[in-house]
């Protein structure tokens, strides 16, 4: 209220909802928001903003990474959807949709977690949608798995690669260490290997273990 007056500030989907009539300014190069005071309406502010010029390869980097599908989900009209999608090159893209809407998208491409997802989202939603990870780009929240400073979106896709090259060097490790240990075993039991020859070869190959890790920045 202003000066005793009801004065609403919302974007279209809110005065359908309590079946108020406004323009429809979709096609405007943003997202419209509506004025009404006393129930009168005054007008639009339509909101838009450039697509960063750092972001426009992300889509191609993260296909790089294996990611099989790249869809944008945004709030803004279905004309400024297609536009920011061919600016960031995504070849899928669904516009008007709220926080909701996007969380019942992402349930229906999970189909019943056969499709693994990485949601990426900075939106204020404080719910854990259905993908395997959600990634909050921005303030921190309890549901987000990752959070990721605006600033560094994209590293995403680094980010992914380090990961994959992390797990290939851990499983390396994991599988000379349990053939290490499982020989020292075995000769241990035929009696050709005493106590001291088998914590020498352990703690070599434990050392050995620690060093191949450096491999992962490599």
């Amino acid at each position: 209220k202003i000066g005793g007056a009801d004065v609403v500030f919302a974007v279209a989907e809110y005065f359908s909802s309590r079946g108020v009539q406004v323009p429809n300014v979709a096609d405007l190069n943003g997202l419209a928001y509506h004025l009404t005071v006393s129930g009168r309406y005054i007008g639009s502010l339509v909101v838009s903003s450039e697509v960063n010029t750092e972001n426009a390869s992300l889509c191609a980097e993260l296909a790089g990474c294996g990611l099989s599908r790249c869809i944008l989900f945004t709030e803004d009209s279905n004309v400024v959807s297609q536009r920011i999608a061919e600016d960031l090159n995504f070849k899928e893209v669904y516009g008007e949709l709220n926080a909701e809407k996007k969380l019942q998208l992402i349930s229906d491409l999970s189909d019943g977690n056969k499709n693994r997802i990485l949601y990426v989202y900075a939106d204020s939603s404080e719910l854990h949608s259905a993908a395997q990870v959600d990634m909050r780009v921005g303030a921190k929240s309890r549901y987000a798995d990752v959070v990721v400073n605006p600033d560094n979106i994209a590293n995403i896709p680094f980010s992914l690669q380090v990961c994959k090259r992390m797990r290939e060097v851990s499983t390396v490790n994991a599988v000379f260490a349990f053939v290490v240990k499982t020989a020292l075993i075995f000769l241990s039991i035929v009696g050709f290997c005493n106590i001291w020859f088998a914590i020498f070869i352990d703690m070599a190959a434990a050392i050995a273990t620690l060093l191949t890790t450096i491999r992962v920045t490599q």
